[in-house]
């Protein structure tokens, strides 16, 4: 079994990276959806898949990596953006009807900051920053490590 996690705060575009690569590994990477804990969720889909991706808080990250115990059973991606560049995003996902009440609440809950205090405890494999017209060139950095880290071959040509 080989977990995949990608954390990162809202809008940095984890979303749009996660459906890329998981359209890279069709069929082989399983996409565990989830409701509220993603340990709930990932107890049946890595029992069923050798191959799982999901997104996980930095804070589950770090339970996870404990659960987990091996450091070659995990890759842990982090994507950052700049505030400006969440703003406009989320704008865009929400329209213009309502926006700033709906975005005060969910970046003022937003659980995840946008640098983690990575120096205290280095948790996270790979760090990407995802600023606009970016999302290939981090999609591709994304694939890469999972590739590496998984030994499988994507089906989508990356640069």
């Amino acid at each position: 079994m080989k977990l995949v996690t990608v954390s990162g705060p809202r809008g940095a575009g984890i979303t749009e990276i996660l459906k890329r690569v998981q359209e890279a590994f069709p069929g082989i990477l399983h996409y565990a959806e989830r409701n509220e804990c993603p340990f709930n969720v990932l107890q049946d889909s890595l029992t069923t898949y050798p191959y799982v991706i999901i997104e996980a808080t930095p804070e589950e990250v770090r339970k996870l990596h404990l659960i987990t115990g091996r450091k070659d059973a995990m890759l842990r991606i982090f994507v950052s953006a700049p505030l400006e560049e969440r703003k406009r995003r989320l704008r865009a996902a929400l329209g213009e009807h309502n926006f700033k009440v709906v975005l005060q609440a969910l970046l003022g809950s937003d659980p995840v900051p946008a640098h983690p205090p990575r120096l205290r405890q280095p948790i996270f494999d790979l760090l990407v920053h995802h600023e606009e017209g970016k999302i290939e060139a981090v999609s591709s950095r994304a694939i890469r490590a999972v590739g590496k880290f998984t030994g499988l071959k994507p089906v989508l040509s990356i640069q």
